[in-house]
């Protein structure tokens, strides 16, 4: 093992690693001249955050203290075409991408001398990754009950790594998307089994955006995947996420002056 460095200068070393390997790393491997893939400097390395204990699954606890959130775009073009199943073969890619990403980041870890456990979908029973996700300042949960991304939309996939590497933290962040939602309809008149509620309902005591599953995953299954939503919503459309973000960050700014 290692010796650990000091987490200040661990955490700067981390941060330069990753952004090199997003970068080059990994184009070749995934960009295979069949349109399978994004290069991988399209991919988003979130930062990083820390569960209080309390919040965290009771088997997790006592082994890891930090999460690395970890997301890949989807190709827009094939994404949109859901429910076809290209729509479902892009999912099935983009998985595997940010699978690859995890296990990557994980052995790299490794090798600097810390314990480090990839977490990959799309059944991540170890860890639920929209939560950690939302704690990481990675995105805010949409009306479709799906996480929304500046950048990204809800066009990604997931996936993350557990450590207890002393990695810079993140919170949540907001960027009007709560507001956003509670006026558009879009991913709501999209969605074929009207599976998507217009309001909020009491969730386990928290009232937030509510899929009636009962009708989601009836179609789901028929068509072996879906996406509708995630594809139809405005954050999702190329060249719109970061433009809209920053519309609403002044409508919000005039709205505290007045």
């Amino acid at each position: 093992m290692h010796k650990k460095p000091d987490a200040v200068a661990y955490a700067r070393s981390f941060l330069v690693e990753w952004k090199n390997r997003l970068e080059n790393d990994q184009g070749a491997e995934f960009s295979n001249g069949k349109g399978i893939g994004q290069q991988f400097s399209r991919s988003f390395l979130s930062l990083f955050l820390r569960y209080a204990h309390e919040n965290w699954p009771e088997k997790l606890s006592a082994e890891f203290k930090h999460v690395i959130i970890a997301a890949v775009h989807h190709d827009y073009e094939r994404i949109s075409k859901a429910p076809n199943p290209i729509a479902g073969a892009e999912v099935m890619v983009q998985y595997t991408r940010a699978a690859s990403v995890a296990k990557k980041i994980a052995a790299w870890l490794h090798q600097e001398g810390w314990e480090a456990e990839p977490v990959t979908g799309p059944m991540a029973s170890r860890l639920a990754m929209i939560p950690a996700a939302i704690q990481a300042g990675f995105g805010e949960l949409g009306k479709h009950g799906s996480l929304i991304n500046p950048e990204f939309g809800s066009s990604f996939r997931l996936s993350a790594v557990l450590t207890n590497a002393p990695l810079p933290l993140d919170e949540p962040q907001t960027h009007g998307v709560d507001d956003f939602c509670s006026s558009c309809k879009i991913c709501e008149d999209a969605c074929p089994p009207f599976a998507i509620t217009a309001d909020k309902q009491l969730v386990r005591g928290i009232e937030k955006w509510y899929v009636d599953f009962d009708r989601c995953l009836p179609f789901f299954n028929e068509h072996q995947g879906c996406a509708i939503c995630i594809a139809e919503c405005p954050w999702s459309r190329p060249g719109v996420g970061l433009n809209l973000a920053k519309k609403l960050a002044r409508k919000s700014l005039k709205t505290n002056d007045q």
